[in-house]
């Protein structure tokens, strides 16, 4: 007799599937502590559970308000001890170059299922006979929580300041983070900005390793001492928060929403900054992204975004030749992976929707290098993409960025 399962879909649209179920306010509870539990309800879960059948489950990424597909999933999986459940996306592919990110700790640390995971629709897993809960993603997750923990390591260590940028459309607060030069007049400032798709977590881990090379490397202190660095951490921070894809986000996406009324209070916030306390000397911004799931020598290794005019391709050249030579650990960059403007995916048709970060920020006066970076979700180069080798990728960008602006 074949064992089923019973799926409902709660009011918020994610998905969930317990076996037995009983409905409550706050989604679907197990009836029996046995019984097997998909949710995603949890800070950046995101799951719609389709069907299932015995031991094989179909999921999708939950859209929400995005336009068209995208892949982004995150998943717990409670009650399946002993078991071999498989995961079967039926619309598309949702799965990356190294399988599932796996944690068996809430979220607190991950690991890919594989070195290389051919492209598929699905995969199984084996819970081991004592498992608990299991979460699995398509990326390494990034959240409130992880800042947190970064900033907690750091509440101590000067100079940080931390402060809030704006309330988002959801009523929380985004959260603003300025380093280096607090005090006083800098030589020079940067702004790092990240997740304007939500859904682009890995991103957050080079930043991560920029910041803490800005405070703690010996290497900087001459930046630390003369140059203002301010970060917002995650644009896009409801979706963040939520789950969402952010990707191409209806009507456009936090990335196509610099332009004369931005309808994202962080947009706006960011643009009110800039003019405010960034213009008046030299500044440089840095926009950190990352590239469709995989495929392809744009999204599996790192790149830098080029920008149409001459000069401002010079300059990111220049910066990308320090990146390159830069100790940025085991993942690989080579400034010729660069993506001019007008090839592949980077032409002017591709901007229809609005100006992106980058591009605005490299036309505000002052701006001596206004670009985006990608960086693949899980092969880099050939290299594993985890937190720790992104990190170490951002110390390296710490030291290229202090060179590039002669500190």
């Amino acid at each position: 007799m074949k064992r089923r399962t019973f799926l409902k879909q709660t009011a918020a649209g994610v998905g969930a599937i317990v076996m037995p179920w009983a409905a409550s306010p706050t989604g679907l509870l197990a009836a029996d502590a046995q019984a097997l539990r998909i949710d995603a309800d949890f800070p950046g879960g995101n799951v719609k559970v389709i069907a299932s059948e015995g031991d094989i489950i179909d999921v999708a990424p939950d859209l929400r308000d995005t336009g068209g597909k995208w892949f982004y999933w995150h998943f717990a999986v409670t009650g399946a001890a002993g078991r071999t459940l498989t995961f079967r996306f039926p619309d598309q592919h949702c799965i990356g170059t190294r399988g599932p990110a796996i944690s068996f700790d809430g979220g607190r640390t991950w690991r890919w299922q594989k070195d290389q995971f051919e492209p598929s629709r699905t995969f199984t897993f084996s819970f081991a006979e004592d498992a608990g809960t299991v979460r699995f993603a398509m990326t390494m997750p990034y959240g409130r929580a992880n800042l947190d923990a970064w900033l907690n390591t750091h509440a101590d260590r000067e100079p940080l300041r931390v402060d809030t940028l704006c309330r988002s459309r959801k009523g929380r607060d985004v959260p603003l983070l300025t380093l280096g030069k607090l005090d006083g007049e800098p030589a020079a400032r940067v702004m790092l900005t990240a997740r304007h798709h939500a859904c682009e977590t890995m991103a957050s881990f080079v930043l991560e390793g920029i910041m803490t090379a800005v405070l703690a490397d010996e290497a900087l202190e001459a930046l630390r001492r003369k140059v203002q660095v301010v970060v917002v951490p995650m644009v896009d921070y409801d979706g963040a928060v939520d789950g969402d894809q952010g990707k191409n986000r209806k009507p456009h996406d936090h990335n196509r929403d610099y332009n004369t009324e931005p309808i994202y209070p962080e947009v706006a916030a960011i643009q009110k900054l800039v003019r405010e306390r960034m213009t008046d000397r030299p500044w440089i911004s840095l926009d950190l992204h990352c590239p469709y799931i995989r495929g392809g020598r744009y999204n599996e290794n790192i790149y830098q975004v080029g920008k149409s005019d001459a000069d401002l391709w010079a300059a990111q050249q220049q910066f990308s030749r320090l990146v390159e030579a830069a100790p940025t650990g085991a993942v690989p960059y080579q400034q010729s992976n660069d993506l001019p403007h007008g090839k592949a995916w980077n032409t002017r048709t591709n901007y229809t929707q609005g100006m992106p970060c980058g591009l605005w920020m490299s036309k505000q006066p002052g701006n001596t290098l206004g670009t985006s970076w990608e960086f693949p979700y899980a092969t880099a180069g050939g290299a594993e993409a985890n937190p720790a080798s992104y990190r170490a990728f951002g110390s390296g960008m710490a030291r290229a960025i202090q060179q590039f602006l002669g500190a």
